[in-house]
């Protein structure tokens, strides 16, 4: 008896019983086909069974992973109901409600400056955010749970990772199968495992991920079969995929495909492309384009070694100054950098011992004016100097307001010393940022004052600079960063290149030459 007669008469595929009140029939669950009424029976029909359950069930999974579906699993703009594109650098999660929205809809909600037009909600500060996503976490969210695991990801916590990603894969989300994919290609976490990692790039791609559809397509053709390959690229470059298309048209240039199957895709992958298009994100689409022109330029700006540091050079023997504050002073009176080898000498020649000690009775040797004798005198020749707009005097003014723990005041005194063309006070705005001392913690005020302090010869402001990149994956930018900092004399930044450079992520040669420009900048200040 055949699988399919035991299906149509209800009996089991090994005994022949029928199915009846007393007897209750179980479905093989994988060919979905034959019919068993008890374990022992399926286990005696497994031998005869077994090559045709195979091949059904591998039918049955065929027909579900190239079913095309309808969207992918980003689903549509709950904004403008248009579909979202592919690529993730065109939509924007929203932080307060998690939502997903086109890059048209995000650049028209900023041109207005309102809060989310999904929740009604301010932006939530990081630390509302982490909150929020626990919560949402704790409730079952499956999105929150992915987010939590990327997290524990970045940390380089891969078995937390793999639990959360297991979790929100479970409870049907599409993009942590992708995670997994990572993480069992990789071997992070868990041991590498090519089954699983092509059983989570299936479910990725049947639940809509074009990437993952493109990645299975690459797979099935570095092992030459070509129709199944062809058929992932066209599902794929169905939903707008930019990199499934150029495959399908490098296949047809060398004869893989004919011309009516090529014709196909290209007409599936226009009317996606089509089907996306909108007026706001054509809008976004130019305004980027000019922001990308504009980084460019900064770039340029930005990555030019400086001539020197920001500190400059001693105003009396024209050396170049340490980075050491505590090698210099800034003269109050005249505020004048002076190293501390002049400064000693300076007093050494005109001033008196008293009581063991070197009383500083003797003139600047940069203005020629008398030492102020005290505290007071101090605060007067600074103030004379902050209401004559010197942006070192303000700067100084700024940081004996800090040092008091009046932040507000400081970022006050700060912010008009960087006006007036401090490096310094940009430097110490940009600490203020981070820290959320005196004003709201603000990443991207931080990296603007920490770029301009760079631009002007900041080595901790590049270090800092470099830092972040690091954090945010940016290798390249980080170590253009770290040498530039080094080269001025940044002890730190050397360090770290070292590293890079013992891991293989720095040239050899790259490296000594750093430690050459290095030397020679400390060399230089001796």
């Amino acid at each position: 008896m055949t699988d399919t007669n035991a299906d149509m008469m209800m009996c089991c595929a090994s005994c022949g019983i029928v199915a009846g009140d007393n007897i209750k029939l179980r479905t093989c669950t994988a060919c979905k086909s034959a019919r068993y009424c008890s374990i022992n029976c399926q286990r005696d029909a497994w031998p005869k069974h077994k090559f045709a359950c195979k091949t059904r069930a591998a039918k049955l999974q065929d027909e579900i992973l190239f079913r095309r579906p309808e969207s992918t699993h980003l689903g549509d703009c709950p904004m403008c109901l248009l579909p979202l594109e592919v690529e993730h650098t065109k939509s924007i999660m929203m932080t307060c409600c998690s939502k997903m929205i086109c890059d048209g809809c995000d650049y028209a909600n900023e041109l207005r400056d309102v809060e989310c037009p999904l929740c009604c909600q301010p932006v939530p500060t990081d630390e509302e955010l982490d909150l929020n996503v626990m919560k949402r976490a704790e409730a079952g969210d499956p999105v929150a749970i992915r987010q939590m695991g990327s997290k524990h990801s970045e940390r380089g916590d891969y078995e937390a990772a793999l639990k959360n990603f297991t979790r929100a894969a479970k409870l049907g989300d599409v993009e942590a199968h992708s995670h997994l994919v990572a993480l069992y290609q990789g071997g992070e976490g868990v041991e590498k495992d090519e089954k699983k990692e092509i059983y989570h790039l299936e479910q990725a791609a049947i639940g809509g991920n074009a990437l993952a559809r493109h990645n299975l397509g690459c797979e099935e053709g570095s092992k030459g079969r070509i129709e199944r390959a062809m058929k992932h690229f066209i599902i794929a470059a169905s939903h707008g995929l930019d990199e499934s298309i150029d495959m399908l048209k490098g296949w047809y240039a060398d004869g893989y495909i004919n011309k009516e199957i090529y014709d196909k895709a290209r007409n599936l992958y226009q009317a996606a492309v089509d089907v996306r298009k909108s007026p706001q994100r054509e809008a976004a689409k130019l305004a980027k384009q000019n922001s990308s022109d504009e980084q460019k330029q900064r770039d340029e700006i930005l990555f030019k070694h400086p001539s020197s540091c920001h500190v400059g050079d001693c105003s009396i023997c024209l050396l170049p100054l340490p980075l050491d504050v505590t090698r210099y002073e800034m003269i109050a009176c005249c505020g004048k950098p002076v190293c501390g080898g002049c400064l000693y000498a300076s007093v050494m020649r005109d001033g008196e011992v008293r009581d063991g000690e070197v009383a500083l009775d003797s003139k600047c040797p940069s203005c020629e004016q008398r030492f102020p004798q005290s505290q007071a005198d101090r605060d007067l020749y600074r103030m004379r100097r902050a209401e004559a707009n010197d942006a070192a005097a303000i700067l100084e003014i700024g940081t004996g307001c800090f040092m008091k723990e009046d932040y507000s005041s400081a970022f006050d005194y700060w912010t008009q010393a960087a006006k007036l063309g401090d490096i310094e006070a940009h430097y110490n705005l940009s600490s203020l940022y981070y820290e959320g001392k005196g004003v709201e913690k603000d990443e991207s005020k931080f990296v603007y004052h920490c770029e301009e302090a760079a631009i002007g010869g900041h080595p901790r402001a590049r270090h800092n600079l470099g830092a972040h990149e690091e954090d945010n994956q940016n290798t390249e930018r980080a170590n253009k960063h770290f040498t530039i900092a080094a080269s001025l004399g940044d002890d730190e930044s050397l360090k770290l290149l070292e590293e890079s450079c013992e891991s293989g992520k720095v040239k050899k040669d790259d490296f000594a030459a750093v430690v050459r420009a290095h030397k020679a900048a400390v060399d230089a200040t001796k």
